[in-house]
């Protein structure tokens, strides 16, 4: 089974005459647009035989489960004897999660800071304010951060980078109509001094989410090959950056 954006990448790859992305251009994204103003998710679940999977035009659907908060389950080429369990227990699991509805998520940051990019599936109303409709214990966010321009003018002259707090804000109408919010607010240690402590402070877990994230989405609008080099130039920029003593680290 593909799950999310890796069922697109997995649908175009096997068709060679479509490697780039078409889902901006999808006839359903003007429908997806639709649905997620007036707060309806789609959960996409394509199990097309083996006599119609080269017909179907995943990447077309795609653009109502990423933009409605849902999410794309493929089961290429099904057969009810090996996948039907699996596709039972995916829908029950659908079904049955725990849920909010009519979500918003809004991102703060303190000043000097600001939101470079997010990625997961929604609507984005303005940079650091998206639109859930709605929300699931699956769901994940994945939030690229920059100092501001001014900002790292002074850290380019040796001057120090600003405190960084960010605020995320969730509000959702629960399962009995209560409207609700939760508020998470992080603030980071003091600045690392040397690239071996950036390393060492880093959440690994994280950190691998938004370069995966980050990759996925270049490998869905330019094939499997381009997703792959921009993963593997991050990674050396990364290691470039942090100078020999991170490297031997």
């Amino acid at each position: 089974r593909r799950y999310g954006g890796d069922a697109i990448v997995a649908a175009r790859e096997g068709d060679p005459s479509r490697k780039k992305d078409d889902s901006q251009h999808s006839p359903f994204a003007d429908v997806a647009s639709e649905l997620a103003r007036a707060k309806i998710s789609v959960e996409l679940f394509a199990a097309p035989s083996p006599q119609h999977v080269s017909s179907m035009d995943l990447s077309a659907l795609e653009p109502l489960a990423r933009q409605t908060g849902g999410d794309v389950r493929y089961f290429p080429s099904f057969a009810a004897a090996r996948d039907c369990t699996q596709l039972q227990a995916e829908l029950r699991h659908a079904l049955e999660r725990q849920m909010g509805w009519a979500a918003e998520l809004r991102l703060r940051l303190s000043r000097g800071w600001k939101v470079a990019k997010v990625q997961g599936h929604f609507a984005q109303k303005r940079t650091g304010h998206l639109l859930i409709a709605n929300c699931n214990q699956d769901q994940a966010f994945t939030v690229a951060i920059e100092p501001e321009e001014e900002s790292s003018k002074r850290a380019s002259h040796g001057g120090p980078r600003p405190a960084l707090c960010m605020q995320a804000a969730l509000s959702f109408t629960d399962a009995d109509g209560v409207r609700r919010i939760r508020v998470l607010t992080w603030a980071s240690s003091t600045p690392a001094r040397s690239g071996t402590d950036l390393v060492q402070a880093a959440d690994l877990t994280a950190a691998g989410a938004l370069l995966a994230a980050d990759a996925l989405s270049v490998a869905r609008s330019s094939g499997l090959a381009a997703g792959r080099a921009r993963l593997q130039t991050e990674c050396q920029q990364m290691l470039q950056a942090c100078g020999p003593s991170c490297r031997e680290a």
